[in-house]
Order: C-alpha cells, then structure tokens, then sequence
C-alpha cells in the first residue's frame, strides 16, 4: 500500500511502501515518522519527534495528515487541513506527498533520481557508492562465479547452508573499476548469497536484448547517457559481456543471486597496517551488499594516514574485509589461520579471455601486453583512462588492464548523509 485515504491510519509498525519497493514510510515505536530508502535503510525526512509517544498517525477528512498520541496531543501535523478529500502518497521517487488530484498541499521534500544506477552517501569526510535498486534487480537474473575478479580485485567463496539451503558465499575486495563509466566502483568490498541451480538456462544474446528493449525510458537514459553511446553498441557490449563467459563454465562453477533468502548483510573493511575500520557497509536485507569509496575520497583517505599506514590501492592483501550474514560473524578474509577459502583462479584472469573472445585490436594494443584483454578493447577503444592516481610514471609497474579500465568517477547525486533508520532493540 502507497496511499492514505480519508480515514486510513498508520499504527506503530506499520508502512506504506512507494508501488516500486524503493522508499518506506514507517511509524516507529521510538515516537518518530521516518521515511527512509527500504533497501539501503537511510532515512530520508523524519517527523523529528523521537520520544513522543506516538501510536498513530491519521489522514483526516478535512485532508490533513495528523501524528496522534494516546491522549490526543498531536506533536506533528503537516498543516493541509481545509482540504476535504486529500489523500497521502508515498511516490516512486520517494517524495510523500499531500495532495486532492493534481494540486500538491505539502510534501516531505525526499524525492530522490532512483534512475541512477548509483545509491551515494557521504560519512562526513568520504563519499561512497553502492548499486541502485534497479541495478541489483537486473543483476539478480545474472549468475557470478570464480571468474569474475580483476588485477587488484580479488574474490573468494565460503560454502554454507543458510535457512537449510545450500549456499555460495563469494566476497570481493580491492579496488573495482567503473567499468562503461557509469557502473559504481572505488575502494571498497562486496558480500553476495549464491545458490547452484543446474539446469538453469543461461542468459542468452536474444534475452539481453528483450531486456532492454523492454527497460523503462529511465534506465535506458542512465545507462546511454552515462557512457554516451548508441543503444545497438550498448547492446552488443552488455550481450556479449555474458554469453561467452556463461556458456564456458559448467554449472557447478556459476551461482545465482538468491533474492529470496532474505539474508541480513553487514560488512566492515579495515586497513590492515592500522586495524582501523575504513568504513563499514549495512546492513542490508537481500542477497547483495557492495559499497565503494570513491577514488577521489580514497585518495584523501590515503593522504590522511600517518606515515607507513598509506595501504596501495591494487594491494588487496592489505584490506580485512569483516561480514556478518543473519548476525553469524564469518572469519576474517585474508587473515583467518585455517583458510576456509579455496585458491584463487589461475592469474591469466579467465574472465576476461571468456568475456569476448578473440577479435580485433587497434595499434595501441597490439602488443603482447594486451593480448588477451578484448573486453578492454571494446569498452575504450583508443582512449584508455588514467588510473586512481593520475597518468602512470615511469617508475610504475605495467598495469595495462588496470590503467585502461579506471575511468574518471562518474557523475553522482548529491550524497545524502542522512542516518540509519532506529530500530527497538
């Protein structure tokens, strides 16, 4: 339900939830209204009445949206009475608004651009990123598997069972690229639940193409015009980035997102040379917990540690990534002395030799070098990008993958610092 008619009321615990499932509005127990993005649990606008008794809120005849306590005393109302007929509506955006038919009375001033495949928030002093709803939607039809890991990107996988399912832990840590310039990326982690489903069909060129012959005008205008090409070119790089990859591996080697567990995910990366949090990810209810901080803010990060402590941005070993998974504490990755985890992939990064195959190259990456990096070649062409610190030196090791996917940070919303959503213990 989105919608307050005449008479309707919220009591403590109840929510109304916007028809796209990105924005809630709850009544909470702690004497607070608290409207808040559902998947990421920031709250958005609050009533600011924490510790007020209140036990309902109530949308009146004369139209206006009223915060009751059980004496009658009313700490909040948003003012539009004289309106008979006015309903409230949590919109898509996440705007809740008061209105009669078109004419907007008042509204809480939350809307957010949930078109953007990026979620940004900011601790004060960094700014972060995390995948979009919409994003995690698209990509919970995708399987993952030991393949898809980069040069300073690395992923292991935890076998466990999980409400009595069995499941696949995979966890990625380091630096991700902002591959097409519009995917979120930066320093950062990610923790997803995984099921082996054999049998399952694979997505294919055609069902790729249905989707986003199918895909809101939104989403279409986020992703063209975030790397500014043509649709059939879009086409081709999203098609062809999984059907190679998937067709080569069995199904013992690829798992799928598994939405419908429900897991509670929490996460914290530590710099290692210090033992201090870098910043902590969650908690979040679904299958998929990634959060990057931004190169620019990684940059400052590293400027902000004292000297000995500055961690090398493709140095993976020197982050501790700590998740948490329905309140069960995981070990440690990398430093538990009873590795649970298997070897890593052989270094020839085997995703990438899947992505595209062979094909051709322009003269800047005809050596040997670049050899086996055709995914590369099609998403940048002639103009490869500087890396997190700028245009590489002679002194620096070759990092050609790693120097030809880095693409400058792309635009992002404003971040909201906003607050995690209070919950009664």
């Amino acid at each position: 339900m989105n919608r307050l008619e005449a008479g309707d009321q919220l009591g403590v615990g109840d929510r109304l939830i916007s028809a796209n499932r990105f924005a809630t509005l709850e009544l909470f127990p702690f004497g607070e209204l608290q409207l808040y993005r559902t998947h990421f649990e920031r709250v958005l606008w609050s009533s600011n009445t924490p510790g007020r008794p209140i036990d309902r809120v109530v949308m009146q005849a004369d139209g206006n949206l009223v915060a009751y306590q059980p004496d009658g005393t009313a700490p909040w109302a948003t003012g539009t009475d004289g309106h008979p007929g006015a309903s409230a509506t949590l919109r898509d955006d996440g705007d809740l608004v008061v209105s009669v038919g078109p004419t907007v009375l008042w509204h809480s001033g939350s809307g957010q651009d949930m078109a953007t495949p990026t979620f940004a928030s900011s601790d004060g002093r960094y700014r972060y990123v995390e995948v979009a709803e919409w994003l995690q939607d698209v990509a919970s039809n995708l399987p993952c598997s030991l393949a898809m890991q980069w040069p300073g990107y690395a992923t292991e996988i935890i076998e466990d069972r999980i409400d009595g399912q069995d499941v696949v832990i995979q966890v990625w840590k380091g630096w991700c690229p902002t591959f097409l310039n519009f995917m979120p990326g930066g320093m950062g982690a990610e923790v997803g639940v995984y099921r082996r489903i054999p049998g399952r069909p694979r997505p294919t060129e055609a069902s790729v193409g249905d989707w986003l012959a199918n895909a809101s005008e939104s989403v279409l205008n986020a992703i063209f015009g975030a790397v500014n090409l043509a649709a059939p070119t879009v086409n081709t790089i999203l098609s062809r980035f999984q059907v190679p990859a998937l067709q080569n591996l069995s199904d013992d080697d690829l798992w799928w997102p598994a939405p419908e567990l429900n897991a509670r995910l929490e996460m914290t990366v530590s710099n290692s040379r210090t033992g201090q949090p870098i910043f902590t990810g969650g908690p979040l209810t679904g299958y998929w917990l990634p959060k990057w901080m931004i190169n620019d803010s990684y940059a400052q990060y590293r400027r902000d540690q004292p000297a000995g402590a500055t961690v090398e941005i493709l140095d993976t070993p020197e982050y501790w990534v700590d998740f948490r998974i329905n309140g069960r504490s995981y070990p440690s990755w990398p430093l538990h002395p009873n590795p649970v985890y298997p070897a890593p992939p052989p270094a020839v990064h085997p995703f990438l030799d899947l992505l595209l195959g062979d094909g051709p190259r322009p003269p800047h990456l005809a050596s040997p070098a670049h050899a086996a990096l055709p995914f590369v070649d099609l998403l940048l062409g002639d103009d490869p990008s500087p890396g997190p610190d700028g245009p590489a030196t002679a002194g620096s090791p070759a990092l050609p993958f790693v120097d030809l996917l880095l693409a400058p940070d792309p635009p992002a919303p404003p971040p909201r610092p906003g607050r995690r959503i209070r919950r009664p213990h």
